[in-house]
């Protein structure tokens, strides 16, 4: 996936993606804990 810059001033960048190439991204599951038990979970 490449971006294209569509508009561009001196606060904002817009872009648009080109979905013409394509790449394979990893996923990652972690859980992760904030220190105390999630009442969801009980």
């Amino acid at each position: 996936m490449r971006l294209s810059r569509i508009h561009s001033n001196t606060v904002l960048d817009f872009y648009t993606a080109d979905l013409a190439t394509s790449f394979e991204l990893p996923l990652f599951v972690v859980g992760g804990s904030a220190g105390f038990p999630s009442p969801a979970i009980h």
